[in-house]
């Protein structure tokens, strides 16, 4: 099977609290299909630290440097931006 980079915004208190809010998402809307493409399917969630000019910039360090069912996630202001291969 292949993997998908999936990158979204979330409004959150914590960077697991945004984790949390997409896994539910994800999961009522697709189930638990483990390869349906959603962050459902990430099983590595990692809190990025690392500063970055853009958007653009961080999901091309993820796309670089994450491997599949691996995800990041960053805050930017008052938003996390979580960003991830996701199986499908």
């Amino acid at each position: 099977m292949g993997a998908t980079l999936e990158m979204t915004r979330v409004s959150a208190k914590s960077w697991k609290e945004a984790v949390d809010k997409v896994v539910e998402v994800s999961t009522n809307y697709y189930g638990m299909n483990p390869y349906s493409g959603s962050f459902n399917t990430i099983t590595d969630w990692n809190e990025c630290k690392k500063s970055f000019e853009s958007e653009d910039d961080f999901e091309d360090w993820v796309c670089d440097n994450a491997d599949k069912r691996e995800a990041y996630v960053w805050k930017k202001g008052n938003k996390y931006l979580i960003c991830g291969w996701c199986a499908c």
